[in-house]
């Protein structure tokens, strides 16, 4: 059994106050429970709870090894709690390049509609019309026209755009009265 489980097994223990009753408290039986707390001392080579019929209580070296059971257990939680809420309220830096028109037209006005409820997330926005090396220069997301030629870079197509020659009617005339 992994040492972290056998540690939260004995807090339980303690805190619970009976093997009886961490044994409800995990849904194990309480032959179980007194088996890994045997194992427990075995590994350990010392008593940690002193046992009668009625009662049990802490023997000096189960003190300290519940009070890191208690420590560990607040370590796991509040990893699991941090990890949560980076889920709940995204934070950090994203990096995004796009080319310079797809940045000005598109690519502003939606990050900014898209990230304006999440006040812990910087956008660092870089226009650029090469093909910048995304780790060479710490890029989370490219926006690009065509296909990377990196096989390896994860790509998913999220729109078309086609370029459109446009002239005004003046422009044309001044370059038939030119010729």
């Amino acid at each position: 059994m992994n040492k972290q489980r056998q540690m939260m097994i004995f807090k339980t223990i303690v805190d619970s106050g009976s093997i009886s009753k961490a044994a409800e408290r995990l849904e194990l039986s309480k032959s179980v429970l007194s088996n890994h707390l045997k194992q427990l001392e075995n590994e350990l080579n010392i008593d940690l709870l002193k046992r009668t019929t009625r009662r049990q209580s802490l023997t000096l070296a189960g003190e300290q090894f519940y009070q890191h059971c208690v420590a560990l257990n607040d370590v796991m939680s509040h990893a699991w709690e941090d990890i949560h809420q980076l889920q709940q309220q995204p934070q950090g830096k994203i990096s995004v390049t796009a080319p310079v028109a797809l940045m000005e037209l598109i690519v502003i006005p939606a990050l900014c509609s898209a990230f304006s409820s999440y006040p812990k997330v910087s956008l660092n926005l870089i226009a650029d019309d090469r093909q910048l090396d995304l780790l060479q220069h710490d890029i989370d997301i490219a926006i690009r026209f065509g296909e990377s030629p990196d096989s390896t870079i994860k790509q998913k197509r999220i729109g078309r755009f086609q370029d459109v020659l446009c002239q005004s009617k003046h422009t044309c005339q001044n370059a038939a009265e030119a010729n």
